[in-house]
């Protein structure tokens, strides 16, 4: 960790950030009261970004609260994977005593020890089909720590210059981000703003960061002239004339750093020094004053980036100890070096700012640069490597140093080394930087294939590997195209095979389903039928899997079978699992629940044999899914549950954990456990970025209880939702809840012909999918939106509307009683009792389209729903049948539902729902309950905007508009009249011009039109 900046030509005090000041203590109070905050400091390079953040780290040391700091390297693309995580955390060893460190570690100590050993197990070798997943326990594992510190003590983690991280030191960030909420840790991060060109990989980060919502933002600026003065009175210690400090605040632009330096370059040059305007100049005006070995030993730190080891440094610059120790010396005296600790515990140096060494970088002649890369190259290989990250970052820039000096054979080496480091440490990003870098040299150097071990088809299958782990798909799909290529047409059918398998894997990942089916089936075609091998069971299992996610369960069927015989077979038993795994889910899709549970629990016998931890995840999902589609929902949620364990148990919690809490959400949103459905929903969308297929499914299995719930984040997080599967196949499991969820919202809102619309496109677009328990209940979500949008036409007295709307309801009803046939035939008991239920509420809805009241009809409709169990539904026909009962003239009946809808709407916290319930009360002058809740108000309030056109086509004068408002609520006439300061026999005109004018029978009535057209608030 580097020290505070000290010395003559450095401030004292901090200048002209008092309102950053504030809200660094305003931030440190919330922590020390047990809050999590997060800040992000940004400005440009030399405006004060360290000297702030070595402010709040000296105030919250002064508090008691824990100081960890880590900084990021600058030793070209790429950065060193975790950097400043490992850092901060080997500043954790020094801090505290081993017996702490080893409590707060606690479970932790395998996953930790992957980046620092001396913190746990040193790490442990992962599969390559599981170091994606690894990676989230590596998350995981620094959240628990840092939770586990933050209730010892509130703890400050701050990571400096992420401008040059890596991209796992930014997923983590984002992770913490998202994750650190309740304990009282302060993250902070810093970067540089005018470094942010718009391809530079903080950009998307930040974008990221900002959606998550959870972090303040502090953007320096420059000093002002006033503050100028300020700064250069601190320095010189006395008060400074006009025309110096105008010279400085011209040249410096306000940027501190420069000011600092411009003082001293003045102080030293005794004021007559030609200064020119840029900082480089002013940078090397400084250097130059320094002796000559002083010079020379900055080119080599130079080299080796803005931090280096005191040996490195020694030995590169070819000095006696003795002679490099004067040179250091002057150049700390000087301010450009600052004694620091390294990462790896070693003594080292810091450039006092990145542009120092850029600046002596950039001064170097390109042969003299290659030298100091060449000599530093040969320092660093007499070293061991260490494990970890401390590997990742050896070999990182042992790679970067060979590079520059121009030999190829010794980079080539490095690369794939430092790649195969990275990947241990879940570092994808750098992992397919050096593997780019091994492709490119790979002509270049004699003898390739025997200094890697391997062809160089398979330094394109490890790189593509790399690159789908990173998330990068469409680098995934040329890579493996070139792997292809190069195989050309030849005697290995088998690795061909395998190698168009993997390709229509990326080509899936990549959104392109026609090219992924067509590169799976060339795969099955490459491989011989005879004899059965295990790459035959593979890609048959691959395409099987593809075209069950398609719904095109019959043909994955016959292909899983064959997989699942190939496979037993060779012996292949992880192939039979996984195909094991889609066959079980082609049964319950076609209703043959018994053989789907049987194929799905020996699925998951067998990924628990050969401990295949994408499959036993994959296992608990498609499990949790085919219950549920039987309909036996409480079983389902069971599954989830067990699976959400065995998942984060297996490091996979921001993959299928996240998964199987999306799946946790649904089942208890059904069962009517809308508590326990909104806690998973929250741990669902906490944590790092997940990768576009997880967000599609939580999005999708959330999307129902955010609308019904009335979320304000319900709309943002559909159209989020629409992006996704706007560049992905057409998936009945995603479409289907999509335009369901699209149209409830839309009715909600009061905008029954966009529901209707979004219906007949969800329609539309899954003409030929089969998913009926989906499905249908889009088709009553539309006979519902129908409904409502016929009252609205019969309340505007426009015929021609409300004979569309019928029409478009009967093209719909041809399909439903399709899907519903179709469902039956398939399904039995309770999953037949949802789908009867379904089918009963879109009749009902039907009728009250064509303006039939029949309160018979949803009294059996409420009856099937009580029998599935599901409470949500269940109210919304108890709403419907008050309604029913009410137009009926039975109020007593009419009262006894609505209490029923309400009781079980403010139960589940269905805000729209019990808002719609209890306006309907008010106006019906039924006593359901007094008042409504501040969440149903602002539901009513989103929806009150007075339709100006609707006011004018019956008439209505002001003040009558205004007694509709009130009648509206369930006023009384003397109420009303009491309210606008008029005569009863006034308000009774008023009313009876009021039914006139709306053609209502009834007052009710005529408040229900008004609330319909939004003349009036719900």
């Amino acid at each position: 960790m580097i020290a505070p900046m000290s010395g003559r030509l450095v401030s004292p005090i901090l200048v002209g950030r008092r309102d950053e000041l504030e809200a660094v203590e305003l931030t440190l109070d919330a922590l020390g009261g047990g809050s999590a905050r997060h800040l992000l400091i940004a400005g440009e390079a030399g405006v004060g970004k360290t000297r702030l953040v070595e402010e709040l780290a000296k105030r919250a040391a002064e508090r008691g609260m824990l100081v960890l700091r880590g900084t990021c390297a600058n030793i070209g693309d790429g950065g060193l994977p975790y950097g400043p995580i490992v850092d901060a955390l080997r500043g954790l060893v020094e801090v505290l005593d081993p017996d702490v460190v080893s409590r707060v570690v606690g479970p932790s100590g395998v996953e930790l020890g992957m980046l620092v050993p001396s913190l746990g197990g040193g790490g442990r070798h992962a599969g390559a089909t599981q170091r994606q997943w690894l990676q989230a326990r590596v998350f995981d594992a620094l959240l628990g720590l840092l939770q586990r510190l933050g209730a010892t003590t509130p703890t400050v983690l701050i990571l400096e210059d992420l401008h040059w991280s890596d991209q796992a030191t930014r997923e983590t960030a984002t992770f913490l981000a998202r994750a650190l909420r309740d304990a009282p840790v302060l993250l902070v991060m810093t970067y540089r703003s005018d470094e942010m060109h718009r391809r530079h990989p903080l950009m998307p980060w930040l974008a990221e960061l900002e959606r998550a919502g959870q972090v303040e933002r502090l953007a320096l600026r420059r000093l002002e002239a006033g503050e100028v003065r300020e700064l250069v009175r601190a320095i010189d210690g006395a008060s400074p004339d006009d025309e110096r400090v105008g010279l400085i605040y011209r040249r410096s632009d306000g940027n501190p750093f420069f000011i600092e330096e411009l003082l001293a370059a003045d102080r030293e040059s005794g004021g007559a020094a030609r200064l020119p305007s840029t900082l480089r100049d002013v940078l090397l005006a400084r250097i130059g004053a320094i002796p000559d070995a002083a010079r020379g030993l900055l080119g080599v730190a130079a080299i080796a980036g803005q931090q280096v080891d005191h040996d490195l440094l020694v030995q590169a610059a070819g000095l006696a100890e003795s002679d490099a120790i004067e040179a250091i010396r002057e150049a700390v005296a000087n301010q450009l070096l600052l004694p620091v600790a390294l990462p790896d515990g070693r003594d080292g140096y810091a450039f006092r700012h990145a542009l120092v060494q850029e600046a002596v970088a950039d001064d170097l002649l390109p042969g003299e640069r290659r030298r100091l890369h060449r000599r530093s190259a040969e320092v660093l290989e007499g070293r061991e490597p260490g494990t970890g990250a401390g590997a990742a970052a050896h070999w990182a820039s042992l790679a970067h140093h060979w590079k520059a000096a121009g030999v190829d054979v010794r980079a080539f080496e490095a690369s794939l080394r430092a790649a195969r480091s990275a990947e241990a440490t879940f570092a994808f990003a750098a992992a397919v930087e050096h593997d780019e870098c091994a492709l490119e040299l790979w002509d270049a150097v004699p003898d390739a294939a025997a200094i890697a071990g391997f062809d160089r088809i398979e330094l394109l299958a490890q790189t593509a590997q790399a690159a789908r782990l990173k998330g990068d798909a469409h680098r995934d799909v040329q890579l493996r195209r070139e792997a292809i290529a190069a195989v050309g047409d030849a005697e290995d059918p088998a690795r061909l095979g395998i190698l168009h398998e993997q390709l229509g894997r990326a080509f899936w990942n990549s959104g392109d389903s026609g090219e992924a089916i067509a590169a799976y089936e060339e795969a099955v075609r490459l491989i011989p039928e005879q004899p059965p091998t295990p790459e035959r069971a593979v890609v048959l299992a691959g395409l099987g899997q593809m075209l069950m996610l398609l719904d095109r369960w019959d043909e994955s069927r016959v292909l899983c079978e064959e997989a699942i015989q190939v496979a037993r077979e060779v012996g292949a038993r992880a192939a039979e699992g996984h195909a094991l795994n889609t066959l079980g889910t082609d049964f319950g899709g076609q209703g043959r629940c018994g053989e789907a549970i049987v194929a799905l629990e020996a699925a998951q016998e067998i990924a628990f044999e050969v401990r295949q931890a994408d499959d036993i995840a994959r296992s608990f999902v498609n499990l949790c899914d085919a219950t549920w589609i039987c309909g036996d929902l409480a079983r389902a949620a069971e599954i989830a549950e067990r699976g959400i364990a065995v998942a984060d148990d297996h490091g996979l919690r921001s993959s299928y954990g996240s998964v199987l809490r999306s799946s946790s959400v649904l089942m208890h949103f059904e069962l009517g456990q809308w508590d326990v459905a909104r806690r998973r929903a929250a741990e669902a969308f906490s944590g790092a970025a997940p990768d576009p297929s997880t967000e599609r499914d939580r999005l999708t299995r959330c999307g129902s209880l955010l609308v019904a719930s009335g979320s304000p984040e319900a709309g943002a997080r559909l159209e989020r939702l629409a992006e996704l599967l706007r560049s992905g196949p057409i998936e009945s499991q995603f479409h289907a809840p999509f335009y369901t969820a699209m149209a409830e919202l839309a009715v909600w809102e009061g905008r029954p012909a966009d529901a209707l619309a979004e219906v007949e496109r969800g329609v539309e677009t899954l003409a030929h999918k089969e998913m009926p328990w989906l499905l249908v209940r889009l088709h009553r979500v539309g006979a519902r939106a129908a409904a409502d949008l016929a009252e609205v036409a019969r309340a505007r007295r426009d015929p021609g509307l409300a004979g569309q709307v019928i029409e478009r309801l009967a093209r719909l009803r041809i399909d439903r009683e399709r899907i519903v046939r179709r469902s039956l035939t398939s399904h039995t008991g309770s999953a037949a009792i949802t789908t009867a239920a379904e089918s009963a509420t879109a009749d009902a809805d039907e009728l009250r389209a064509e303006g039939i009241v029949d309160p018979a009809t949803w009294r059996s409709v409420v009856e099937l729903w009580q029998a599935t169990r599901q409470p949500y539904p269940t109210a919304y026909a108890f709403w419907r049948l008050g309604e029913a009962e009410m137009l009926s003239g039975d109020r007593g009946a009419a009262t006894t539902s609505l209490a029923e809808a309400a009781a079980i709407a403010d139960r589940l916290g269905a805000t729209p729902l019990a808002a719609a319930v209890r306006g309907l009360g008010r106006r019906a002058r039924l006593r359901i309950e007094a008042g409504r809740t501040p969440d149903e108000k602002r539901h009513a309030e989103a929806k009150a905007e007075p339709v100006a056109s609707s006011i004018e086509t019956f008439g209505l004068t002001v003040r009558e508009t205004e007694v509709l408002g009130l009648l509206a609520e369930g006023r009384t006439n003397r109420q009303i009249a009491a309210a606008l300061f008029i005569s009863l026999n006034t308000v009774g005109v008023h009313v009876s011009n009021i039914l006139g004018k709306l053609n209502a029978s009834s007052r009710t009535e005529a408040a229900t039109i008004a609330v319909r057209l939004g003349i009036v608030p719900a």
